[in-house]
């Protein structure tokens, strides 16, 4: 899957998390995109999140069918 934002948040950090709210996913933030591999993701919803060093931060969800 490629994760891409609107705008640019440069650096900072990705995750995921389960809709049990654990992490299941943690990787640096490039700034534009990143491509992410659902291999061994169980089928169901995933919440976003990137967050930068001043605080900013973006979000979204996705569903692994």
């Amino acid at each position: 899957m490629r994760v891409s934002l609107p705008g640019s948040i440069p650096g900072g950090t990705f995750t995921a998390y389960d809709i049990q709210g654990r992490e299941v996913y943690r990787a640096a933030w490039p700034g534009e995109y990143l491509e992410v591999s659902l291999t061994g993701w169980a089928s169901g919803m995933y919440f976003l999140n990137v967050y930068d060093a001043q605080g900013r931060y973006a979000s979204g969800r996705v569903v692994v069918e």
